[in-house]
């Protein structure tokens, strides 16, 4: 394990071409993200995952405050195959959204392929579950 942090971080500076956050609501900004906003851990079948964003080691977190296309995190992902050597489960990324100090759940998300531009447009929602107590 202490060797494969190195080089699953080596793997991600092959992948991260940019990453930002991009701002506006009072006025137009660009905050910088790299990978010290990612969070490395191992899956139970043994896949590298990268959380962006955690928010754990008192990392800022990094916040948007507006919609729309120009908005929000903006990354661009090497996805092709790597040397040899370097694979990190094919070719493409699976995108999992999840909240911050949960682990991501493999079954829930989507793939990108190569050569793909996805948008994703989400909104969290809180839902409050109240039991009924019934008297007989």
């Amino acid at each position: 394990l202490h060797d494969a942090l190195p080089i699953s971080f080596s793997i991600l500076d092959d992948i991260l071409i940019s990453c930002v956050l991009k701002r506006g609501v009072n006025e137009s900004r660009e905050v910088p993200c790299d990978r010290e906003d990612f969070t490395l851990f191992l899956s139970s079948d043994g896949h590298t995952c990268y959380t962006l964003n955690y928010g754990g080691e008192n990392r800022t977190l990094l916040e948007t405050d507006n919609v729309g296309l120009k908005y929000g995190l903006h990354l661009v992902l090497n996805t092709k195959p790597l040397e040899e050597g370097k694979t990190y489960g094919g070719s493409g990324v699976k995108v999992i959204l999840h909240q911050q100090g949960e682990l991501p759940l493999k079954r829930v998300g989507f793939h990108v392929p190569p050569g793909y531009v996805t948008f994703v447009d989400m909104k969290k929602e809180k839902v409050f579950l109240f039991s009924l107590l019934l008297s007989c």
